[in-house]
């Protein structure tokens, strides 16, 4: 069986699908801020405000609510980002959660001794 004629479709495919595959998504907009605010606000607290954002499609409490995850989310991993060897998950806490239709915005506080001395 001569494989030359199955080699070059499957070739094509293949490269189609790992080009789709790698176009940006449209849900996954990046131009759209994340991190609000980042400052020392005591000795040992670190204030991160972050906005998150809904997915799409959904509506009322579900929305709302998808909106505060991301934008809690957002701020850990901003947090894990500035500090080095302190769990800044476990020593978080939100401040404040506030939904205002279309985004979430939350205050993230890092609760540690001398905290300054863990930023990156």
């Amino acid at each position: 069986m001569n494989y030359r004629f199955l080699f070059i479709p499957l070739s094509v495919i293949l490269f189609l699908l790992v080009f789709t595959s790698c176009r940006e998504n449209d849900n996954l907009t990046m131009s759209r801020p994340v991190l609000i605010e980042a400052k020392q606000i005591s000795q040992n607290e670190y204030l991160i405000k972050c906005a998150g954002y809904p997915k799409d499609g959904l509506e009322g409490i579900q929305k709302e609510e998808s909106a505060k995850e991301a934008a809690l989310l957002n701020a850990q991993m901003i947090a894990k980002e500035k500090f080095k060897s302190i769990d800044t998950v476990k020593l978080g806490e939100i401040r404040k959660n506030i939904f205002n239709g279309s985004e979430a915005e939350i205050y993230y506080v890092i609760v540690y001794p001398d905290i300054k001395k863990y930023l990156r």
